[in-house]
């Protein structure tokens, strides 16, 4: 088990955030939107700068930025969980 995998395995006690925001759609890139947010996987923020109101940061256990697949979200995130129910451990994963 790799180090990032790690941290999500039972042996943290403690619910844990995990946040991908969502890429544009073809459509929207189509129209020439611009998200409103920002991803600094490094510092586990996300930063929401739309025009209409003020820049927010949110803050999250780990953050997945636009181009992470879903494959490797599962790979980080929900293997490990899997792994601890087919253990006995009661998990949750709520997306």
């Amino acid at each position: 088990m790799n180090e990032r995998s790690q941290s999500f395995n039972g042996s943290d006690k403690h619910v844990q955030v995990i946040a991908r925001p969502r890429p544009l759609s073809d459509s929207e890139k189509s129209q020439n939107l611009m998200s409103c947010f920002n991803v600094n996987e490094t510092r586990r923020e996300i930063i929401v700068n739309c025009k209409t109101s003020a820049t927010r940061f949110f803050n999250y256990d780990h953050v997945f930025g636009f181009q992470t697949r879903q494959q490797d979200v599962y790979k980080v995130v929900v293997s490990p969980i899997v792994d601890d129910v087919l253990k006995g451990y009661s998990s949750t994963i709520f997306a």
